[in-house]
């Protein structure tokens, strides 16, 4: 098992090392061979953990519970990524990446840091975002004002002059920049976008409308397949993938659904009810919520801001004793 974990390893390790760089073959050659030693070195070390010490300086501890990475930062991601590396921040609040050996992979001078994902990390400086790989190249130059990951390998950009569009890891336009918005989040195969006339409607993963754009504002998909909407007429319900109408159009506001099945809805901001599943309002509107539906089938609510005294409902609104 040692043996396959260790051949998966060098073959990340040579897969990464054609990421980028335009260095000199034998310099880059080198490199690439350092960069494999080092992951096989590093794939050796067991997994570590970030912990504070009585100073509240935070450092990396072995299985064994011992500082393997002296205590020295603000803060830290909780443990180290399969690529053995973890972003961590200084007191000045720049953020930088480190791997198992200690070495810094990414000085610390950026504004933020993503947590990793497959070889790269979406990094800031001066309110621009770009990506570097984990060898410290970048891939993807700092010139959007916003970029995240999204689905297929693509991310989601904000260019300069505030447009949305869509490209991949070569920095290729896959959807041009000509949305007010695009979300990075694909629920149910949905995403949802604004065009120019600040419509909101639904793409699917591969950037295809499914849903035109329609609606005066929008939120993301749940796992159940339902989202609300805000028709013309500023009222809020909610919608399947399809665009049904799964409920009424008759609420000023409408929460996403719950992983129980329920969506908190209200009509003065402040007093909400539930939907179910099937649109209907089965917990009238007047608890203000204190905590949603749990494994329990019950949500913590009161009746008044003022109260200090909560209570327990189940799905119908029937307070649970």
């Amino acid at each position: 098992m040692k043996t396959k974990q260790l051949i998966i390893t060098s073959l990340i390790a040579v897969s990464l090392a054609s990421c980028g760089g335009s260095k000199d073959d034998d310099s880059n050659s080198a490199e690439n061979e350092q960069y494999k030693k080092d992951s096989i070195a590093m794939a050796k070390m067991g997994e570590f953990f970030s912990c504070g010490d009585d100073n509240g300086k935070i450092g990396f501890k072995d299985q064994k519970g011992t500082f393997v990475i002296k205590p020295q930062f603000y803060s830290a991601d909780p443990e180290f990524s399969p690529y053995h590396m973890a972003v961590v921040q200084n007191k000045e609040y720049k953020y930088g990446v480190i791997n198992k050996l200690g070495t810094f992979v990414l000085p610390m001078e950026y504004d933020f840091i993503t947590s990793q994902r497959g070889s790269v990390f979406i990094c800031s400086k001066n309110d621009l975002y770009g990506i570097i790989d984990v060898k410290g190249d970048t891939i993807i130059p700092f010139t959007y004002k916003k970029l995240e990951f999204s689905a297929n390998g693509t991310f989601t950009c904000e260019n300069k002059e505030g447009k949305y569009g869509v490209i991949d890891i070569k920095n290729e336009v896959v959807i041009p920049f000509k949305f007010d918005f695009i979300s990075a989040r694909v629920v149910q195969n949905r995403r949802m976008f604004k065009d120019k006339n600040m419509k909101y409607g639904y793409m699917d993963s591969l950037y295809k409308v499914v849903i035109k754009p329609e609606y005066m504002n929008a939120k993301d998909f749940s796992d159940n397949g339902l989202t609300s909407v805000q028709n013309s007429s500023k009222k809020w319900g909610v919608i399947n993938s399809k665009n049904a109408k799964i409920s009424t159009f008759d609420y000023n506001d409408i929460w996403g659904y719950g992983y129980k099945g329920f969506a908190a809805v209200t009509n003065d901001f402040e007093h909400y009810g539930y939907l179910n599943a099937k649109g209907e309002l089965v917990v009238p509107i007047k608890y203000i919520v204190v905590s949603e539906f749990g494994n329990d089938n019950t949500a913590t609510v009161k009746l008044n801001k003022a109260d200090v005294a909560t209570f327990k409902i189940d799905t119908l609104g029937n307070i649970v004793k």
